[in-house]
Order: structure tokens, then sequence, then C-alpha cells
């Protein structure tokens, strides 16, 4: 795991450094820079060292110099795409990093190649021959990468605190994402609280030119539900046991120790289990608990502790006290920085964790998969969204049908209520709801359920939980791994 920035442009060498400090908790390990003058170009990395400790540094470039990869993440596929390039006659310089699999899978394969990586990434690499620079981010955006297009200057880095340290760069508010915030409780789309700088979203590349100075941004991967009929319920259970055991074992890959925060509810039982039955039983296993009765609803120790028994581990309980709850709360807003309304408990959880391993297993993710609480059901059973429902499907309905219901039932201010907050007309010229519904438009044709789903996908899950996720864990030196969303 890694922190990546670079810049493109007449900037002066210690601009490049200052992205790359900025974002040296990603990466304590070791840092890394490239410089093309030719093209005016800089990369930098921060490194958490994790597989391949020896061999895997960044930035990383060919013999040639040709292309040069600066990688945050982590691909659970390696072995066999490395495999399989043997096979063909590539040669390899590491034992077994994973960054130089994406180095000669580019060299093979081209941009094409980012959909045959499983796992979580944001990478881009300068291709000298083509005169570009290539990016991509992985299909659920469990890593970030951030990018800013100015005239012919262009940035991008893992976090917004980067792109901060670029000279004339001004904090001017996008009001229309805290019109946005304002409704959800965080910041989605493409556009970020920063005016000008924009995020890659799931499952998206990106191509900037060095010549003309000009960006291309291409959907590599949309999530497209496939129906499957005939199977019994017990089929499906064993099914996904096989699935999800695969991708445990897949993504347990690492050089270092991995522990596994746990809730004692399903998902992260789910994956507690199946590390303990692929040998991790001496694995070291995290709960939260509180000592005020008012967080007794959120207190996970008693099930955990019935899960740490069963497998043996080493079980850690993270106690908070009321009077402590704040006492990080600067320390969050640093890490995020863009608003964000929640997850207070898991940077406590991420904390502690830190102090003992660098690799951390979540149940991320399979909330999402697996109805997401029901909440998909309960809007169906609405008189009123029936009605928008039958409406659209019929072709009776302009506007916004969706977007209009499903921004009724999740706001958290409404419009009259924003509009004490966001007084530029720009900040609510294009709703929320209409933003709802251009997402709800973009999923591929199918079940309502389906497309409700696959909206979350890409927008709550990895705008609000694995945007949180990330922050906090990497502002302690962690890596955190989400099995469940493994491709």
């Amino acid at each position: 795991m890694c922190g990546i920035v670079g810049i493109v442009g007449n900037y002066q060498p210690e601009v490049l450094t200052n992205l790359n400090e900025a974002i040296s908790h990603r990466g304590p390990d070791v840092g890394g820079e490239y410089i093309a003058p030719a093209d005016s170009l800089g990369l930098g990395m921060r490194r958490l060292a994790i597989v391949d400790l020896e061999e895997g540094k960044q930035p990383m470039a060919n013999k040639e110099g040709t292309h040069v990869l600066v990688f945050n993440g982590e691909i659970f596929n390696a072995p066999e795409l490395r495999m399989q390039l043997e096979a063909k006659g590539v040669q390899f310089d590491s034992g077994h990093s994973d960054t130089e699999v994406i180095l000669r899978m580019y060299e093979a394969e081209g941009p094409d190649m980012v959909a045959l990586l499983n796992g979580m990434f944001a990478f881009v690499l300068y291709d000298a021959t083509r005169g570009k620079l290539f990016g991509a981010r992985d299909r659920f955006g469990i890593k970030p990468l951030y990018y800013r297009h100015n005239g012919g200057s262009f940035a991008f880095a893992s976090e917004l605190k980067s792109l901060m340290q670029l000279p004339g760069f001004s904090l001017d508010l996008d009001t229309e994402s805290l019109w946005h915030y304002l409704s959800l409780l965080y910041v989605p789309g493409k556009k970020t609280i920063c005016e000008g700088v924009h995020r890659l979203q799931p499952g998206q590349s990106i191509e900037y030119d060095l010549c003309e100075s000009r960006v291309k941004i291409k959907q590599w991967w949309r999530l497209e539900p496939k129906p499957i009929y005939g199977r019994s319920e017990e089929d499906w259970a064993v099914g996904l046991r096989e699935q999800l055991a695969t991708a445990v074992r897949r993504w347990c890959m690492s050089d270092v120790p991995i522990a596994c925060s746990l809730s004692g509810g399903i998902d992260s039982t789910a994956i507690t289990g199946l590390m303990a039955e692929n040998g991790y039983q001496s694995m070291q296993t995290f709960s939260l608990g509180f000592t005020d009765p008012q967080g007794s609803e959120l207190d996970e120790r008693r099930l955990a502790k019935q899960v740490a028994d069963r497998w043996g581990t080493k079980h850690h309980e993270i106690i908070l006290e009321q009077e402590n709850l704040l006492d990080a709360l600067p320390e969050m807003i640093w890490s995020l920085d863009e608003p964000y309304a929640g997850g207070l408990p898991s940077w406590y959880v991420f904390q502690a964790m830190s102090r003992e391993v660098k690799v951390a297993m979540t149940g991320s993710g399979g909330d999402e998969l697996f109805g997401n609480y029901g909440k998909f059901r309960e809007y169906e059973k609405k008189p009123w969204e029936r009605l928008h429902l039958w409406a659209y499907e019929h072709g009776w309905s302009g506007g916004a049908p969706i977007g209009n219901s499903y921004h009724a039932l999740r706001r958290y201010f409404s419009d009259v209520e924003k509009k004490k907050y966001v007084r530029s007309p720009s900040g609510y010229s294009s709703g929320t709801a209409a933003f709802i519904q251009n997402q709800f438009d973009k999923q591929a044709p199918g079940h309502l359920r389906d497309r409700l789903a696959g909206m979350e996908m890409h927008g709550q899950l990895a705008e609000e939980f694995l945007f949180m996720t990330d922050r906090f864990s990497m502002a302690h030196g962690l890596e955190a791994r989400v099995p469940f969303l493994d491709s």
C-alpha cells in the first residue's frame, strides 16, 4: 500500500517533494521520486511495504526507461498473471512484486490490461513512447485517485492534501458538492469539495496527453448483474462459501502479519472463520466497546468475543469512554480532507490495529452485496415509490422519478434547509435528486433492486464507506482489505 503523486508542468523540483511528503503517512517505510525533464514530468510515491519487501520499490521503471509506474494497492491475482506472462517469454526482475506485474502487463497488453487485474488499486504509468500518462482505479473505488487539470499543467495524488501543496492552489469551495453533501452526508460523484479538483470514479481510467494537455476518461468497468436461474438455496449457499473462501485466501497474500477487524456481525465473522480455516488460527482480532449505556447498541464485545473464542484468536477489545470520544477529532478531520459525517469508531479500531500489524481484513462491502439492510425492498413497498416506478417503467413520468423518491428517502437536509447554507445559484442549479437520477440511469438494465444496488456500489459504498476506510486506516499506516469485493 502506498500514496502516489505526480505533476506535469513548469514546476520547481521541490514541488514534487512537497506533494509526496504530504502523504508520508500512507507510506512511512520509504519514498521515491522520478523526474522526466524532457516532458516536464515528475512522479512520486510513499510506500508501506507489504509484498516483496526488498524489490517492490517505486517509482518502478523498465530497463529502457520508456515506462515508469507508481501504484497504490495490491493485485491479488498477480501470481497467476505473472505465470501467464512468463509462459510467453516475459522476464521479471523482481521476486514476486505485483507492481512489476502491472508494468509488464501494460507492456504486453497496453491500457486494456486493467480489466485483467483483481484487487484494490489506483496507479498511473508514464508511457514515454506514446507521450501519455495512463492511470486507472479499481472496480469499486477501494483506492483513491484525485487529479487537477489546469491549462497546460496536470497533477494527481492519492489524497487532496497533496494537491493543496501546488503553487497557487486556491481553496475555493465547490458549492455543488456542498449542496449534495448536505443531502447525503458524503461528497458524491467526480467533483470534490475543492473547486477544480476531481476524483477518478470507480472502474474508470484516465489518459493525459503530454503534448496536447488533454484529459480522456473511460469507464472500463461497470457492475452488470446477470440473473442465474434453476439453482437451489443450498447450491447458492455452497457456491457462496466457496467463492468467499477463495477470495479470503487470495486477499491474505502478504509478507507481513495480518489481523481482522471483528464486529461479531455476519460479514466480519465469516472472514475471521475462513481465515482461521486457512491457517491463521493465531491471528489477532479487534473489536470495539463502550462504557456508557448510551453506546450499548454499538458495543461489539459480546458477539465478537464469542467468535474470537471459537477460533482461538488473540483478541483485543478497544474501549471508548464518552469523555474521550472526540479527542482525535482534529486528526480525523485532517485525514479526511473533505466533509464526512460518520465512522468515528473505526478511527480507534484502526489506530489500535496499527500498533500490532500492517494489514487489516474488514467486512466492508458485504452489506451492499447482499441487500444493504433490506432497504431496497423497503423502497419498493412504499406506495408513492411504487407509483413512481410504475410510471417510470411505462415511460409516463418525466424528470427524475427515481431520483426524487430516493432522495426523499435518504436526504438529511431538505432543499429549503440547504438554501440557508448554500447561497450561490450554482450550488443548486442541478439538484441532488437529478444527480441521483443520472447515477441510476447509468446502471445496466434489469430489476429495480439490481439497478439500485449498482448505484449504491458505485456511490455510497465507494464515496462514503470505502472513502472513510481508506483515509482512517492509512492515517495510521495500516492497509485495510475488503475480500467481499474480490472480482
